[in-house]
């Protein structure tokens, strides 16, 4: 059980380094680039398949949610989210990273909340 905490905490404490250095966000030399444009995305995407987008809810089934920025619930007091956002995306390394967490913690009986996975652009 303590063995499985601390992966889980190894996991998200890790989660931005690795995101930073692998997956073209922002670092000291680099800068995020905002995609537009879905054809071009596909093309990146049958490339690098790391690169895709996983919606949580269809890929780690009761999975937990708690999107703070969909409500009024949050430290803005305003909706953030587009309307009717109610799943969160992450990359297909840290989602199958985390739904290997998520199974091994429910083994134990402890489930995983998901405050926040992906913010839209327009919302930062």
């Amino acid at each position: 059980m303590y063995n499985i905490l601390i992966q889980f905490h190894l996991l998200l404490s890790g989660l931005p380094v690795f995101c930073n250095s692998s997956f073209g966000q922002a670092t000291k030399n680099t800068t995020i680039t905002i995609m537009q444009d879905v054809k071009k995305f596909r093309e990146v995407v049958s490339t690098d398949p790391n690169q895709r987008m996983v919606d949580l809810t269809n890929y780690i089934p009761n999975l937990v949610f708690d999107l703070k920025y969909s409500k009024k619930d949050n430290f803005t007091h305003q909706v953030l989210y587009p309307a009717k956002m109610y799943y969160s995306f992450l990359r297909l390394p840290a989602a199958s990273a985390l739904r290997e967490i998520f199974e091994a913690l429910q083994k134990e009986g402890i489930g995983v909340k998901v405050y926040d996975a992906y913010r839209p652009y327009d919302a930062t």
